[in-house]
């Protein structure tokens, strides 16, 4: 027997949380302040979620028991949730991982031709290593 809040109701549990799993969350990071520096977590990565997680768990937790009608006080919760988030291009992304501009310029001319999506861009963009990255490990190596 399916109860009607974990069916595919259009408010139901199920419908919510598929919507959150199948969402294109490739262009969009978790801002985290480190040493000072702004560090972007893209939310397509488990790893910037569990970030996520633990910046807003407290609140989601006082707001199940508000739901099932335990007396909680959750404005002053989310009033210290620090969360910022920023939605990134393709393009810009690839600037952060430090493509010169002249590749860069290659690959948007794919998009303006329309041999490439943007979708299909965001995607292969989302499987790409950060060449700064890789660029200061080899480096080091030699």
């Amino acid at each position: 027997m399916e109860y009607g809040f974990l069916s595919e109701d259009k408010n139901s549990v199920r419908k919510i949380r598929n919507m959150f799993a199948h969402a294109n969350l490739m262009g969009i990071n978790l801002i985290n302040i480190e040493n000072g520096r702004k560090i972007y977590y893209p939310l397509s990565e488990q790893e910037s979620c569990l970030l996520l997680y633990q910046k807003i768990s407290e609140v989601v937790f006082n707001i199940i028991l508000k739901i099932i009608a335990i007396d909680v006080n959750i404005d002053e919760d989310i009033k210290r949730v620090d969360v910022n988030l920023v939605e990134l291009s393709a393009i810009d992304t690839l600037n952060l991982m430090g493509w010169n501009k002249s590749d860069i310029q290659k690959i948007q001319e794919l998009v303006s031709d329309g041999l490439v999506s943007e979708e299909s861009l965001a995607r292969i963009v989302d499987n790409t290593g950060p060449l700064n990255v890789y660029e200061m490990i080899f480096s080091n190596l030699l």
